[in-house]
């Protein structure tokens, strides 16, 4: 059995996850915010790394691939700016537009990436 599945199972996760997220901030349930981020996190992670042991990853839009590094680079960063906001709520509006960036590079990455291979 290949890696393929499971990595487009759990991209799929994590791109489902994205806006839930969103909306349980704006409904302020802030714990299970918190850990659906980190589970946005834990599966971007090992998306990133099955994805690696496919052979679709050959034939995969660089520009995708592209955007695929950028969304794990956002997606890390905002996981710390996340953390960060439990002491300084001066930080919110930087989490907000972390979210924004995160939804312009996952967007391109799944658009060019989808079924490739």
């Amino acid at each position: 059995m290949t890696a393929e599945p499971f990595a487009d199972i759990i991209g799929l996760a994590a791109a489902i996850l994205l806006p839930a997220t969103v909306l349980l901030a704006l409904r302020r349930r802030v714990r299970l915010h918190e850990w659906t981020g980190y589970a946005i996190v834990a599966l971007s992670v090992a998306h990133t790394m099955a994805s690696m042991y496919t052979p679709a990853i050959h034939h995969s839009s660089r520009l995708g691939l592209r955007f695929a590094m950028a969304a794990l680079l956002v997606v890390v960063v905002q996981l710390f700016v996340g953390v960060a906001l439990k002491s300084s709520h001066a930080l919110r509006r930087t989490h907000f537009r972390l979210m924004l960036v995160t939804f312009a590079v996952v967007v391109p990455h799944v658009v060019l990436n989808w079924r490739n291979g």
